[in-house]
């Protein structure tokens, strides 16, 4: 388990994680970060991209699969561990 495996229990735990594409579309908390999936379909990924742009938040292709819940896609509502992630991706 890596730090950024770490950082997505951790915003799970604390309530500040939302779980999917459409829980992210209608999401009134600010989101930070996205990670998602290299499984999600080409539609998904639009609609997602999209959401992005208007909201002018990172996007970062992920593997969620330790996850265990069939999720392609995971919002941080959490800024510091969203900036937290973001700095262990770049390396």
């Amino acid at each position: 388990m890596n730090k950024i495996d770490s950082y997505i229990g951790f915003s799970l735990k604390n309530g500040t994680a939302v779980i999917g594409l459409d829980k992210i579309e209608v999401c009134r908390k600010r989101i930070y970060l996205i990670l998602y999936s290299q499984e999600l379909k080409e539609n998904s990924l639009k609609k997602l991209t999209k959401y992005a742009q208007q909201r002018n938040c990172p996007m970062m292709v992920y593997d969620l699969s330790f996850l265990n819940r069939g999720c392609k896609a995971i919002g941080l509502c959490d800024a510091n561990l969203a900036n937290a992630a973001i700095n262990v991706y770049k390396g």
